[in-house]
């Protein structure tokens, strides 16, 4: 399922990352790759973000968190999560900070085309298999310790579409008075 890029795509993309940027300068240190800045993998982030909204009438959240946010999306009461990938060969993998799938239910994976003109759904994965069969690792090329998820894991685009808009037409958890 690949989706043509716009420029007003990436302009909105970048106008959500520059404010983003500006606020994680000092944790710039969990930068996922040495290749690019925090800029550029915020941007890419966000393109996949504003994709998945306007995809599931989700709205995206423009705010700054000073650290980072803990999930994406609130789709009822599931908290998802979206990855944008760059990647032009084979083997596409999800790459996580160790603590990432206790704070969201469902990871997205989009994947950018490499002449940056198309992005691609992947599907989805829920956190409690990526907690059950994927344990971190040191990898000296991620910064640390990651989980990486193979893109072979994630359910096809059509179904994640379908469970995400059947979350939504759930009623959101309310709140127990203790």
């Amino acid at each position: 399922m690949k989706i043509d890029l716009s420029r007003s795509d990436w302009s909105l993309a970048a106008a959500i990352a520059f404010d983003r940027t500006e606020r994680k300068q000092p944790h710039q240190d969990r930068i996922q790759t040495r290749r690019t800045g925090l800029l550029h993998a915020a941007t890419i982030g966000a393109l996949g973000e504003i994709k998945f909204g306007q995809m599931t009438g989700l709205p995206v959240d423009t705010a700054v968190y000073a650290k980072g946010d803990k999930y994406d999306f609130l789709a009822g009461d599931c908290r998802v999560a979206v990855k944008t990938r760059e990647w032009a060969g084979k083997d596409l993998e999800m790459h996580l900070f160790p603590d990432e799938p206790k704070k969201a239910d469902v990871f997205v994976l989009f994947r950018i085309g490499d002449q940056c003109d198309w992005i691609q759904l992947v599907g989805h994965v829920d956190s409690d298999l990526i907690l059950e069969h994927h344990k971190p690792e040191f990898h000296e090329h991620l910064y640390g310790r990651k989980i990486c998820v193979p893109a072979f894991v994630f359910n096809r685009p059509q179904a994640t579409l379908d469970f995400i808009k059947q979350e939504v037409a759930k009623k959101p958890r309310t709140k127990l008075p203790f």
